[in-house]
């Protein structure tokens, strides 16, 4: 569905993954509103908390298509406003 910079690189310790095993992560758009729910830790051990408030970024991917058979926009989409994330 495309990528997520963080701004921050102090989420986590090294690298993880969500949702490869047990739930899976989705997201869900609401109108305008699109929700991402990360899945399952590979490794809640590595995972820390954000010493700082940033904005996140969200590049689609252009290999998705809508149900038309058209390719998505691959427009950035920044977070309004910075905050503590997670």
């Amino acid at each position: 569905l495309g990528s997520v910079s963080m701004a921050r690189t102090d989420y986590v310790t090294a690298n993880v993954t969500f949702g490869a095993t047990g739930t899976a992560s989705t997201m869900v758009m609401s109108g305008s509103n699109v929700t991402i729910t990360l899945g399952t830790v590979s490794n809640g051990a590595l995972v820390t908390t954000a010493a700082g408030k940033a904005a996140m970024a969200w590049t689609p991917s252009a290999t998705v298509l809508d149900l038309a058979g058209n390719a998505c926009t691959i427009t950035v989409t920044n977070e309004t406003g910075t905050d503590i994330d997670f």
